[in-house]
């Protein structure tokens, strides 16, 4: 670990030399809302967070949220495919279940795997999105033992207009998308639609036992709104809603007479929710908020009449949030969630429902070179009971511009409705798994930029995994030990992003790395404009990593190793008129052959080719 310090120090330095003679300096620091429930920037967090804005998808050069989140550092994805196939995403080496995701407050996901379809979420629609690493079960309950990550849709800004773009690349992809939006005095307004289809590739080798040698297709169709409005005495009002719906193609094995394995899946994902801001008193702010997610597959053979199999999760959520400013330094955050777990399948669960309800409660301290944060929260499980986790964080400042973190917080993750209630093969007597994590990091914002370096370590108890007769219990453990630094500067015009991640994903019951996480990764961005041209260059590089599959000819589980790889994507912007933009994407330059997920193919060399038009402010002139 120490020569891994020494590594990044050296390499920080030689970036930071070169930045001294840059002349245009980096922007201020956003605001997140995730890391607290609270707004601050993101020099005030304590916690290590990653803001994507919508330019920063602009030029990123992605077609899917997949591929934008690979170039996130301390996150890995892997996928069976590209393009609208099953997708996981790895926050610091913990389970992809070991995640929690919103979107615009409200909580996604499947009940029954515990998942996120991220594959499955329309990148057209996204205005933001927020990253928040490390436990923060104190705040939102289960599942938040990596970290959180809140999507936020489009919102209007701006005077009334209308945009438009429309692409086209390989594989005969294709993506559309358009919509009204801006302000309207003290609301604003947001109205889009969007379609993105693709022939695909043949995703699936013969190594895993059956191929169909055909292009397995994807294609999603997705519609967001929203509105809001402001009132002069701190009231405000929120609303938004996302709907994505399509079909995506698969491999499988081929019919038989036991049985016919699907090949495709029809899709929903939708999300409603909102917000009501109340202001009582100057020192005191209430949000009510509540919403409904729905997350629905159903699976099916392709010109065969055999009857489909459906999953549809549904989960409603509430909350009451109080912030209370005690003077000009502390704040007080507490409320209570309120959170229905529902599924209608073609499965028979033992049981179809359950809630939680939990009650929780922040301190902030800021004053002079201290900051401080305390977080405690009771979770109330109609399945298992009772639990508590917590929080403590502390940031020292050395200098105006540099500050020491540390920090330790406690996690969990209840049991899904496949672990629980699944016929035959499930454990309604499961517990939490449960976490524990010690964190320390030392941070800089200069005028020539930012960076920071965060070591951590994560303890996972009670770890759910298959017995001999495939029975979920509660018989395993795993610890990960990790580094990540990343830097932001500008060297000679040119604006430099780099992240590097060393990590340690470690079984501790069997001594063998977790699956499908790779333990070192280096991510790179380059940014330029050249009057008016725009260059973005992205190179990501993971090492390796080991999966585990299913046999077919031995009918024994293999535990196999997937080599590193690096790929280099390009994206050229050229703004034709004030309003016309045309962008021309390179993905993967090298036509690199690489795997996440062992036996499934991923994209080669592509091209991606849109325009896009800004509209006009209604009412104003070009």
């Amino acid at each position: 670990m120490n020569r891994r310090l020494r590594a990044v120090s050296v390499l920080f330095s030689l970036c930071a030399a070169g930045a001294a003679r840059a002349a245009e300096p980096i922007t201020t620091a956003p605001i997140v809302v995730t890391a607290t429930r609270t707004a601050e920037t993101a020099d005030q967090t304590l916690s290590s967070v990653t803001v994507i804005t919508r330019a920063d998808i602009r030029r990123s050069g992605a077609v899917t949220l997949p591929q934008l989140l690979r170039q996130v550092n301390g996150l890995n994805v892997a996928g069976n495919g590209p393009f609208g196939k099953l997708t996981s995403v790895f926050l610091r080496g913990t389970n992809s279940n070991d995640v929690l995701v919103m979107i615009d407050g409200v909580r996604v996901g499947s009940v029954t795997t515990g998942g996120v379809s991220w594959e499955l979420l329309p990148l057209s629609q996204i205005q933001r999105i927020e990253i928040v690493r490390g436990p923060h079960s104190s705040l939102y309950g289960s599942s938040a033992v990596g970290g959180v990550i809140q999507i936020f849709t489009r919102r209007g800004r701006g005077p009334l207009h209308a945009d438009a773009s429309a692409g086209y690349g390989s594989e005969e992809t294709y993506r559309a998308f358009g919509g009204v939006s801006g302000a309207l005095g003290r609301g604003w307004l947001s109205l889009r639609g969007g379609g993105l289809g693709t022939e695909g590739i043949n995703v699936s080798r013969p190594v895993l036992g059956f191929n169909e040698p055909d292009a397995d297709g994807y294609h999603n169709d997705s519609f967001s709104a929203g509105a809001g409005y402001d009132w002069a005495n701190g009231t405000a009002v929120r609303i938004n809603a996302l709907r994505a719906t399509g079909t995506t193609r698969y491999d499988n094995f081929p019919p038989s007479s036991f049985s016919t394995p699907p090949n495709a899946d029809r899709f929903l994902q939708e999300v409603v929710g909102g917000v009501v801001r109340l202001q009582p008193t100057d020192a005191w702010t209430v949000h009510l908020r509540a919403g409904r997610s729905l997350d629905d597959r159903t699976s099916f053979r392709e010109g065969s009449s055999a009857a489909p199999t459906r999953f549809d999760s549904e989960r409603i959520s509430a909350g009451w949030q109080n912030d209370v400013a005690v003077g000009s330094h502390q704040l007080v955050t507490a409320g209570v969630d309120y959170l229905d777990d529902r599924v209608e399948s073609t499965t028979r669960y033992d049981r179809t429902s359950r809630y939680d309800v939990g009650a929780y409660a922040q301190y902030q301290l800021r004053v002079a070179l201290v900051d401080l944060l305390g977080a405690v929260r009771l979770d109330h499980d109609e399945q298992f009971g009772n639990h508590t986790t917590g929080n403590v964080a502390l940031g020292y400042r050395l200098t105006k511009a540099l500050r020491l973190t540390a920090s330790y917080g406690t996690a969990f993750r209840a049991p899904t409705f496949n672990d629980l209630y699944f016929p035959g093969y499930s454990n309604p007597n499961l517990q939490p798994e449960t976490s524990d994590t010690v964190e320390v990091g030392v941070r800089g914002r200069h005028a020539w930029g930012h960076w920071h370096v965060d070591a951590y370590r994560t303890g996972i108890r009670d770890l759910i995994q298959l017995d001999a007769r495939f029975i979920p219990q509660n018989i395993g453990r795993a610890s990960i030990r990790g580094l990540e630094a990343g830097l932001t500067t500008r060297v000679l015009g040119w604006r430099l992003d780099l992240g590097v991640d060393f990590m340690r994903p470690h079984d501790e019951v069997s001594g063998l790395t977790l699956t499908r996480r790779p333990e070192r990764s280096f991510k790179l961005a380059l940014d330029r404009g050249f009057g008016r041209a725009h260059l973005h260059a992205e190179w990501i590089a993971e090492g390796r990593r080991f999966d585990q599959f299913f046999d077919p000819t031995t009918f024994q589980s293999e535990r196999v190793r997937l080599a590193g790889y690096g790929t280099l994507g390009l994206d050229l912007r050229y703004d034709l008129t004030p309003h016309w933009t045309l962008n021309a994407a390179l993905n993967n330059a090298f036509d690199r052959r690489y795997e996440t997920v062992f036996g499934y193919n991923q994209l080669g060399r592509t091209v991606f080719v849109s325009v896009r038009y800004s509209g006009i402010p209604w009412g104003g002139s070009t």
